[in-house]
């Protein structure tokens, strides 16, 4: 492991997480972990990217060196935010599960008990039938779930990040709420939202601030069940309400996001309320 102090959390945070994982997979008699959702990967190493629908999987062995298999063109972050020394790049025309594989192989792992992650959404189906079909001396096991385990009590860090975290959303909903006034674009007072949390620490928003207006002489609910629709040019007018909603996060999947939403009235004299 490469000791840094310019990560999300402290190094020897990063050493705890890593030290009760490796207990865990103790405890379920294995000899390493292929983890490839996103969120686990960052929780456990800071690895951060916006490049993960292409396939990516941090390797915990129980007693030896950590590494990572990545895309060739993300290796750079490998080295760039985490503490992660090993890596195993691909080409974008390579095989990016024959070099997991030869990876497995290269560091002894080849005819061990590995746990992988069989519900993860970004280790498919078909990229497991490879696996399980050239890694045959190994026994393949689903540990999906244990890295999780780790992240339902948090720690006195995570807590304080967290809170870091939902002063920066309350100041980019502030922001926002300001800004409300017929003539206004969804598109302004989400930008508005974003200037707002800047300046408090905020990195990035968890997805783009939810910003729709519907007017109050339409369908209500017909607007309302679609909440979740990205904001627009629709202008704010005449009397009507804006739903809005702001997730920001303290690292790139949103393991310590705060969620805050609002409904905010306008009215025709450009009054608002916040609720």
């Amino acid at each position: 492991m490469i000791e840094r102090d310019d990560m999300t959390f402290t190094f020897a945070e990063y050493q705890r997480r890593l030290g009760e994982l490796r207990v865990r997979i103790a405890e379920r008699r294995l000899d390493a972990i292929v983890i490839t959702d996103p969120e686990n990967i960052t929780y456990l190493t800071d690895y951060q990217t916006t490049g993960y629908s292409f396939f990516q999987a941090l390797v915990i062995p129980l007693d030896k060196e950590p590494f990572m298999i990545t895309r060739a063109l993300e290796e750079s972050n490998v080295f760039a935010r985490t503490w992660v020394e090993i890596t195993r790049p691909y080409p974008d025309t390579g095989d990016a599960i024959q070099m997991l594989v030869d990876a497995l192989r290269e560091f002894g792992l080849g005819d061990k008990r590995i746990g992988y992650e069989r519900n993860s959404y970004f280790f498919p189906a078909y990229q497991q039938d490879c696996i399980h079909t050239t890694l045959k001396n190994a026994k393949l096991m689903d540990c999906f779930g244990i890295v999780e385990e780790g992240r339902i009590c948090k720690s006195q860090e995570e807590i304080m990040v967290m809170r870091r975290a939902a002063l920066a959303t309350e100041a980019g909903m502030k922001a926002g709420i300001e800004i409300c006034r017929p003539g206004i674009t969804e598109n302004e007072i989400g930008a508005e939202i974003a200037a707002g949390y800047v300046p408090c620490r905020g990195r990035n928003a968890s997805r783009d601030a939810v910003c729709h207006f519907w007017p109050t002489n339409h369908d209500w609910p017909r607007y309302f069940r679609r909440p979740h629709r990205t904001r627009w040019r629709t202008c704010l007018f005449g009397s009507g309400r804006l739903l809005s909603s702001l997730s920001y996060r303290h690292d790139a999947h949103g393991h310590f996001r705060r969620a805050v939403g609002r409904h905010v009235s306008i009215a025709g004299n450009y009054e608002t309320r916040a609720q």
